[in-house]
């Protein structure tokens, strides 16, 4: 009798820590895993988007990055070295001091200098051999040009070369002076109807006092090459932030695209900045219907 009871309670005692085992096993390591695996599922399901996104447009530099004369051979592998010699200019921002812009120029027809950074002056310094030089033009890091200009165009007027100069102990060197500004914002709509009246609008550009106007036509939207409506000698000019092609002798063609061109000029005449211009683009197009 007491024989069974002993074995009784053993066999009682084992099946309980069998079921413990069990049940530890389950807790620490089957649950986790399914646990984990259905999280996971949860996790790996696509995001469906079911509508257009909003554009992503970054705002970045919208002047040219790389200027030069016509005379000038681009090899990026002729590279001057530092010398004595010193060449100084400004970079400005609407007329102000502009600090950290990477630069480097374009000399004697062949050779692009060191880079340079820009000082809180918005000075910057290029150190050359001693010898004659020419400047031909210069070149932005992109990059950079994208943080500190970003959303600014060359100002029309910038320079791109310079005469001889003659740099050595005595004499430093005179770079190009460069003024970057905020551009003439177009306020075209992107269809227009041949049927209906077409005005073509701008933001008014602070210290304008006229607008010369200029529009390019071309049948392929993303080509480079365009021809242009209005004669140069003959571009419109306005007082108002907006013209009606309506007063002008021009024909607009169907299914052709066309870009606007503005440039903002104050009361003498010159001028202060330009629309931004996609090359590969178009602002417009011309519909029957």
């Amino acid at each position: 009798m007491i024989k069974k009871f002993v074995n009784g309670i053993i066999f009682g005692v084992g099946f309980a820590l069998s079921f413990l085992a069990v049940v530890f096993i389950s807790i620490y390591y089957i649950w986790p895993s399914m646990m984990y695996k259905s999280i996971e599922q949860v996790e790996n399901q696509p995001n469906i988007i079911t509508s257009a996104p909003p554009l992503h447009t970054p705002k970045k530099f919208l002047g040219s990055t790389g200027t030069y004369s016509t005379d000038f051979q681009m090899d990026r592998n002729k590279i001057l070295s530092s010398g004595p010699g010193v060449i100084k200019g400004i970079v400005l921002v609407n007329g102000s001091p502009q600090v950290d812009v990477k630069l480097r120029l374009a000399l004697n027809g062949s050779v692009l200098s060191q880079w340079s950074i820009t000082n809180s002056s918005g000075e910057y310094v290029i150190h050359v051999p001693y010898g004659k030089y020419i400047i031909d033009g210069y070149e932005l890091d992109r990059s950079v040009a994208n943080k500190v200009l970003a959303g600014k165009i060359d100002h029309p007027l910038n320079p791109h070369s310079s005469a001889v100069q003659n740099i050595n102990k005595e004499n430093i060197g005179y770079g190009l002076n460069l003024n970057f500004v905020d551009p003439v914002i177009k306020k075209t709509k992107k269809h227009y109807l041949m049927s209906e009246e077409i005005i073509l609008e701008w933001e008014p550009y602070p210290n304008a006092s006229s607008y010369s106007v200029q529009i390019f036509e071309k049948k392929d939207p993303n080509a480079w090459s365009n021809k242009t409506v209005f004669p140069y000698s003959n571009t419109p000019v306005v007082a108002e932030n907006r013209l009606n092609l309506k007063t002008q002798n021009i024909k607009l063609k169907p299914d052709y695209f066309y870009v606007l061109q503005v440039y903002a000029k104050d009361s003498n005449g010159a001028i202060l900045s330009e629309s931004n211009r996609e090359y590969n683009g178009y602002d417009f197009i011309i519909k029957n219907r």
